[in-house]
């Protein structure tokens, strides 16, 4: 380049024009080109490498990630951001957890004041004794509480009791020491049992998930059909917050929520229910007083006396009205993964769901025929809709009912507008398109179908006399 400018030069004082301008106009212009062009590429590789170096930096995030995989911390206690969601707990339980405001503010408290190390030292987070008829939200909340608390839905060790009724049955939940040469066989059987355990040297149900999972809400179902023995070793836990299995190792309970459920009392409730007609015609949800008298009544012939002692709060389901399982309906489509993937939104009209309630709730199941009729109703002729129809992003599916009580789908295809706030999105109807569902208005078929299910020759108003009618439990 630079022998072409002196050449250039040269030409010039020698009055060589025409050699200037090819000089200057051809072998200089091209080559000042190319080294602009690779001027420029240079800079978009160095410009792509510091993109890659900058991937690379290791940041909180990334660290938290690492860490709460291999100790099985979750993010939320390692972040500076915990006390924010602690803050927003009742907020976001209420946001998934429908009519248990009163176990929601429950909960909430005590967990706020064990983290405001204000609670007692050395002990488990909370303890919780759920007291309610069946499908009314015990185990949602929970699940719920160990998602917002540790971030995972795994976060959850559900137990059911109701396997633990033996007095060998300990060995199971926490493991014992294997089989000393100086014992005969003979000894360690337990004649009174149907299966002659001789010794466990695996680890136990309970200490092992610990072990793996220290950050987690333990879920006791059916707490009053343990064995007496099981409950001095959770006295033992809640007491002191720390366990020592069979095999020497000591299992630490400091991070975790002991809830504990039972269906003692439930036909009090039922029998409320029943004396205005249905749940679903209950004004208000709550229980009397007259009510909870005679539960914890039955509740203290069942369990120990020290154990009350040691719980943070016993908490009362409340039975569901109308508002309350309409929303769970909503909620149970609405959390559709593929809608939401899509941009479809799903409304239901007032007719709808009575015609849902109607068709498979009933107070002694709770919600689950509900959710079930939902995945196996509803759920499945979306999928068929989904397959046949295509959607324009975004939709709203309304589902109604016609004078024959069958559903309709209602497809409106909406359009985006942009509002004043470029964080919200109006919408406009589009167009409108609606699809027959199938006939599902034979009422004593699904009645017998999701009302029974457990059951078949059992009525569920059967059933709830029959538990009216069941002695009381005792010790």
């Amino acid at each position: 380049m630079e022998n072409l400018r002196v050449e250039m030069t040269h030409a010039g004082r020698e009055k060589n024009l025409a050699l200037a301008n090819v000089i200057k106009y051809g072998a200089v212009s091209h080559d000042e080109k190319e080294i602009t062009e690779t001027e420029h590429q240079i800079t978009e590789e160095n410009k792509q490498q510091q993109a890659r170096l900058s991937n690379n930096i290791i940041g909180p995030n990334i660290i938290h990630e690492i860490v709460s995989r291999r100790t099985g911390i979750p993010t939320s206690e390692l972040s500076q951001a915990q006390h924010h969601r602690l803050l927003k707990l009742n907020e976001n339980l209420r946001k998934k957890v429908v009519g248990q405001d009163d176990a929601i503010d429950s909960i909430t408290k005590v967990v706020l004041r064990h983290k405001g190390e204000f609670s007692r030292q050395n002990q488990p987070i909370g303890s919780f004794l759920f007291l309610g008829t069946h499908g009314v939200g015990k185990t949602e909340l929970a699940k719920t509480l160990a998602l917002e608390l540790f971030d995972s839905t795994e976060s959850i060790i559900c137990i059911d009791m109701s396997k633990y009724t033996e007095s060998n049955s300990i060995a199971r939940l926490v493991s014992v020491p294997p089989i000393k040469s100086s014992f005969s066989i003979a000894q360690l059987i337990d004649e009174s049992s149907d299966k002659k355990h001789v010794g466990f040297e695996q680890d136990g149900e309970l200490t092992e998930a610990i072990r793996r999972q220290p950050y987690a809400v333990i879920l006791f179902n059916k707490i009053e059909k343990t064995h007496p023995q099981i409950w001095n070793t959770l006295l033992q836990v809640l007491d002191n917050g720390r366990l020592e299995d069979g095999k020497g190792q000591t299992v630490d309970f400091t991070n975790t929520i002991f809830v504990l459920t039972s269906n003692i009392g439930a036909q009090y409730i039922l029998e409320e229910v029943e004396n205005q007609s249905s749940s679903i015609k209950i004004s208000n949800g709550e229980l009397s007083q007259t009510i909870k008298n005679p539960i914890m009544k039955e509740v203290r012939l069942c369990f120990q006396s020290e154990f009350f002692n040691r719980l943070d709060d016993i908490v009362f389901f409340q039975p569901l009205n109308i508002n309350q399982l309409s929303s769970i309906v909503h909620l149970q489509l609405k959390s559709l993964e593929c809608l939401k993937e899509k941009d479809i939104e799903i409304n239901l009209t007032d007719k709808a769901i009575q015609s849902i309630l109607k068709k498979s709730y009933n107070p002694v199941y709770g919600v689950d025929p509900l959710k079930r009729y939902v995945e196996e109703y509803l759920k499945e002729e979306l999928s068929k809709l989904l397959i046949q129809t295509r959607f324009a992003s975004p939709s709203l599916v309304t589902i109604d009912t016609d004078i024959n009580n069958r559903y309709l789908f209602r497809i409106q295809h909406l359009q985006r507008t942009t509002s004043n706030s470029p964080k919200k999105l109006g919408y406009v109807r589009h167009s409108t398109h609606e699809e027959p569902m199938i006939n599902v208005d034979d009422d004593d078929e699904q009645e017998n179908r999701f009302s029974a299910y457990e059951d078949g020759n059992t009525s569920p108003r059967r059933l709830s006399k029959q538990m009216k009618q069941s002695p009381r439990m005792r010790k």
